[in-house]
């Protein structure tokens, strides 16, 4: 990758920096590792597939209150 830069050189920048993965509550993560039985990686990657609706079932099912559920429910997009 070229960058600009104001002396007029190319310069390659070997290493750029990827995009940060995101980071989840661990509470979000251990009540889901309990609710589909795997482990914390399985459960990341299932985090993007759940939508915000069935994950509110899934934390009132487990009977957390509303004030946690909006919490916990900011983390998926």
């Amino acid at each position: 990758m070229v960058l600009w830069n104001p002396t007029k050189e190319k310069r390659f920048n070997k290493y750029i920096k990827g995009k940060k993965d995101k980071k989840y509550d661990s509470e979000l993560i251990s009540l889901l590792t309990h609710h589909f039985e795997c482990s914390k990686v399985e459960v990341k990657q299932h985090l993007k597939l759940i939508d915000k609706i069935e994950l509110k079932e899934i934390l009132e099912k487990y009977g957390k209150d509303e004030k946690t559920i909006k919490r916990l429910c900011k983390w998926v997009t």
